[in-house]
């Protein structure tokens, strides 16, 4: 056992006593050559240290080498493609004494890396040019050992006028060889942001000499996630399947260059499917898996990142697609029914989400929202360039119904312009007044049609700039909260008191103000058995061209404006009714007047024809009984003169004739006497009269 212990003390001293002297006997000078003439062949770039290098046999053989560059790949801009100022390699002792170096271990501290690409597909860390290994054989093998990178600083530049910054990388790359899998993992911050991935390239040689390989690639930033198994082929084209989870996608657009736009909507994005595509136009197959924001899919989608704007096209099959985030908002909150219409409103409107991006999609929804619209099962095709949006409704399911239509948004200029039209029928109306106009008071079902252009910064501007036209032919429905066929009998019935001498003129308007407040209420409907509304609209003033309403017993035309802007309407509805007991129909005499605001509108009988019809006839019966008849078309001044003449005639003995014969012809001289002793006779007369009834006097 002593002399076992004795061997391994004097092997131990001998090792101790080689470490120490090895160093001196390997030549420095020869080690910087072969290291500068070894890395520059192996990576097809001239690559220098500064100054000769130091090795270290304990704890492990390693060379120190100062000042190492790896010059750019030719056409790249950047200074270099790595520069550090301290390396550690690992190296093989027994090879490192015959003078060749094997590498175990590269250990970077603090190293810059500059990473450059084209869009053509050229990049500055491809280290061998595919000619040049065409012409010379395959490529030398390659071991690095394990790469480790401490602290580094890296920049990107894809050739797009936008460069890349990660900082505080820490990274390791082993590569046995060139024939062996690559493996590479890693954390940095880049611009600001936690990031980190992991990777493997089955075939570097392959990678090197042809550009071509199986990547596998996992990725991180913030929340950000990718993942990729795909083949890479000449010029950085890849294949393959790939999953993109984005949701912080206004940090990621931010990260890209895109200004991400205000408002909401842009939150998230999710891709998942079969994948072809360069650096700059990403194609996933048909069978995709595609969520954006609250809206989720299949498909097919093609993304264009060269443009000035990034660029979508595709066919996309969706449940739900919410289109709100992205359009004009509606008012923020909805009043309830009864607390009065909101005013609109002068917030300006913020469209510039239209201008960040181009697209041209079809969509197949179960059910596409707009701001103040729920359109059910559709087939749609999207548009947009540079901010003119154009959605085209080949097919929509709107209120139970179905139609087509077209919306264009046109977001270039300073102040954005809307055109709609839509064609539907078959709509429930009840459905499309509770989500358009805030009421449940409308029902029936027909068709509507809607041609409105409008321009503006705001609702308000939206609604003061409306022209266009919107008719509506619906049936079998009702109004609630009003009884127009009631008010018209009930009117009726004021209207045979007044003619029958039971009712005072004074209280015409009482009366039929009685009349209108008990037909107005929960409880109460207008019944129609078809409803046609026909109106114009210019300015936010909208003007009928024809309402026509039939009910069981009645019908009521109407015409008159209802302006938007100031939230008011007068209409004037004329109705005909027929009684209780009778089919025959009578139109009254006095139109029913709708007025007021949207908020407080007003219904009642307009009273004024029927007060004036009454005091005509009053005062008729008040002649009549003084003698004087106003005969037809007689006006109650030309009756009361001629009463007056024709008692000043009898007096004087010249009474009007009953009947004059229109040929027979006083003599000249006698007729210019009477026409002017009349006239004297009448002159007082006419006067009295004038003072009465407003005359003109002498």
């Amino acid at each position: 056992m002593k002399k076992i212990l004795v061997g391994l003390g004097v092997l131990v001293a001998l090792l101790i006593v080689a470490a120490l002297v090895a160093p001196m006997l390997i030549p420095k000078d020869t080690l910087e050559a072969q290291i500068e003439t070894r890395a520059s062949e192996a990576l097809g770039r001239q690559v220098t240290i500064d100054g000769a290098p130091d090795i270290s046999i304990f704890p492990r053989t390693s060379l120190q080498v100062r000042g190492l560059t790896v010059a750019n790949a030719e056409g790249f801009d950047a200074p270099y493609l790595l520069q550090v100022g301290e390396a550690n390699i690992g190296v093989k002792l027994l090879p490192l004494l015959s003078k060749r170096i094997e590498i175990t271990r590269f250990d970077l501290d603090a190293p810059d890396i500059h990473l450059q690409a084209t869009p053509e597909g050229e990049a500055n860390w491809t280290l061998t040019q595919q000619t040049e290994a065409q012409e010379q054989g395959p490529l030398p093998d390659l071991r690095l050992g394990t790469v480790n990178i401490n602290d580094g600083a890296i920049s990107y530049d894809g050739g797009t006028g936008r460069t890349y910054a990660a900082t505080d990388a820490d990274i390791t790359l082993k590569l046995p060889s060139l024939d062996d899998t690559l493996e590479a993992d890693g954390t940095m911050t880049l611009e600001g942001r936690p990031a980190s991935f992991e990777a493997e390239v089955t075939s570097p040689r392959s990678l090197a000499e042809q550009g071509a390989a199986d990547i596998g690639l996992q990725a991180k930033v913030g929340e950000n996630t990718v993942d990729a198994q795909v083949r890479l082929s000449e010029g950085l084209a890849f294949g393959g399947q790939l999953a993109v989870a984005v949701p912080q996608l206004r940090d990621l657009m931010a990260l890209a260059g895109t200004e991400p736009p205000a408002g909401p909507g842009f939150e998230r994005l999710a891709l998942s499917g079969e994948v072809n595509g360069t650096p700059e136009r990403v194609t996933f197959a048909e069978g995709t898996q595609l969520q954006f924001d609250a809206i989720e899919g299949t498909g097919n989608l093609t993304v264009d990142l060269s443009g000035e704007r990034p660029a979508a096209t595709g066919a996309v099959q969706t449940g739900v697609l919410d289109l709100r985030p992205y359009l004009p908002e509606a008012p923020a909150e909805e009043p309830a029914e009864g607390a009065g219409f909101p005013p609109w409103s002068e917030e300006p409107i913020d469209l510039s989400a239209l201008r960040t991006a181009d697209a041209d999609l079809s969509f197949s929804a179960d059910a596409i929202v707009l701001p103040t619209i729920r359109v059910g099962q559709s087939a749609a095709r999207l548009t947009l360039e540079n901010g003119l949006m154009t959605m085209r409704l080949e097919r929509m399911g709107l209120y139970s119904g179905s139609g087509t239509g077209a919306l264009t948004v046109n977001a270039r200029g300073q102040t954005p312009t809307v055109a709609a039209q839509f064609n539907l029928s078959g709509v429930d109306a009840q459905q499309l007044a509770t989500e358009v106009m805030n009421t449940s008071r409308l029902s029936g079902s027909g068709d509507v049609a809607l041609d409105l252009t409008t321009a503006g910064n705001s609702q308000a501007d939206f609604v003061r700039g409306l022209d266009g036209t919107v008719t509506a032919s619906l049936a079998n429905g009702a109004i609630q909260g009003v009884n127009l066929g009631k008010i018209g009998r009930a009117a009726f019935g004021v209207v045979d008191q007044l003619q029958g001498g039971g009712l005072n003129v004074a209280n015409i308007a009482s009366s039929l103000n009685t009349v209108a407040t008990e037909a107005r209420g929960p409880a109460e409907q207008t019944d129609f058995a078809s409803l046609v509304v026909d109106l114009g609209i210019a300015d936010g003033i909208a003007t009928s061209r024809q309402i026509a309403l039939d009910g069981p017993y009645y019908e009521v035309t109407g015409d008159g404006t209802v302006n938007l802007p100031e939230q008011s309407m007068r209409m004037t509805l004329q109705p005909s009714v027929a009684g209780p007991q009778s089919d025959t129909r009578r139109t009254l005499p006095a139109p029913i007047l709708v007025s007021g605001t949207f908020s407080n509108p007003k219904i009642g009988v307009d009273a004024q024809p029927l007060a004036q019809a009454a005091a005509s006839g009053a005062l008729r019966n008040v002649l009549g009984g003084q003698g004087i008849n106003l005969g037809e078309g007689e006006t109650v001044r030309e009756g009361v003169t001629n009463r007056a003449r024709d008692e000043v005639g009898r007096i004087l003995g010249r009474g009007r004739p009953a009947t004059e014969d229109p040929d027979a012809q006083a003599p000249e001289e006698e007729t210019d006497e009477t026409e002017e002793e009349e006239e004297e006779e009448a002159d007082p007369i006419s006067r009295g009269l004038d003072s009465i009834f407003g005359g003109k006097g002498q």
